[in-house]
C-alpha cells in the first residue's frame, strides 16, 4: 500500500471535516457578535453542510478530468481562502 496516499487521504479528511465543524464552538460568539437568532445559527450550519454536499458531484467530475491531486490542492486552497474571508467579514450577510 502507498503510505503517502494513505497519509494524504487521512490528513485531507481531517482538514475538510474540521473545516465544516469548526464553527460549532463559536456559536455563542457568533450569536453575540452578529446578533443572530437560534434559527440563523442553525441556517449557518445548514448552509455549511449543504455547500459541502453540493460540491461532491462537481468535485468528483473535475477529479476525473483534471486529476485528483490537482483538484485536492485547489479545494484545500479554496477552503483556506474562504476561511480567511469569513474571518474578515463584518456582517452575517
Amino acid at each position: 500500500m502507498n503510505k503517502r496516499a494513505l497519509l494524504t487521504a487521512c490528513v485531507t479528511g481531517l482538514a475538510f471535516s474540521a473545516n465544516y465543524t469548526n464553527h460549532a464552538p463559536m456559536v455563542v460568539a457568533l450569536r453575540t457578535h452578529f446578533a443572530l437568532s437560534q434559527a440563523q445559527v442553525g441556517l449557518l450550519t445548514t448552509a455549511i453542510f449543504t455547500t459541502h454536499a453540493l460540491m461532491q458531484v462537481p468535485g468528483g467530475w473535475l477529479a476525473d478530468r483534471l486529476g485528483a491531486l490537482r483538484v485536492l490542492i485547489f479545494a484545500l486552497a479554496w477552503v483556506a481562502v474562504a476561511n480567511v474571508a469569513l474571518g474578515l467579514s463584518v456582517s452575517y450577510g
